[in-house]
């Protein structure tokens, strides 16, 4: 091993680190487009509480969320601690059906508005939810991983090309 190793490993990290952010928010906001925008899904009789329900309130901190989630990743395969994505994602899972069981549920049916429009709208919402949720999570974690392979390739070529 030389002894700029340590460096470029940190070279290497820094810069799977930017990738973890820049070009992956990118990708994630394609991949999500074909996802329905929830405020998209037609609101039965013009309901304002309706609205208000399927708004999403600070899409910033789902952005942060996924760039923590990929950079998790990241660190995950650097340190070859893949314990560490288990834990993440059981947690990830079991706040999210916590979320959906005990904040999130919808009513059967409300009043003024067809029962059947109702249903349809309702489904339309939690498959929207649901997908968003898998889409997001499985983005992120190719593209934590693609950014340890792109970290690997940068220690290999900095190694070989690079003389300090």
């Amino acid at each position: 091993m030389s002894s700029n190793e340590p460096l470029y490993q940190i070279m290497a990290f820094l810069i799977s680190m930017i990738f973890c952010y820049a070009p992956s928010n990118w990708i994630i906001r394609r991949v999500l487009s074909l996802v329905e925008d929830p405020e998209d899904i037609p609101v039965p009789n013009n309901h304002q509480a309706w609205k208000d329900a399927l708004s999403i309130p600070n899409k910033e901190s789902a952005k942060w969320l996924g760039f923590f989630e990929r950079l998790l990743t990241l660190m995950a395969f650097s340190i070859n601690g893949l314990t560490i994505l288990v834990g993440w994602f059981a947690f990830k899972v079991a706040t999210k059906w916590d979320v959906w069981q005990n904040l999130i549920q919808l009513p059967e049916s409300i009043d003024g508005i067809d029962d059947l429009e109702y249903l349809g709208i309702r489904r339309r919402w939690a498959s929207n939810v649901y997908m968003r949720f898998l889409l997001g999570t499985l983005v992120n974690l190719l593209l934590g991983g693609f950014a340890y392979v792109l970290m690997l390739f940068f220690i290999k070529m900095f190694r070989l090309y690079i003389v300090f």
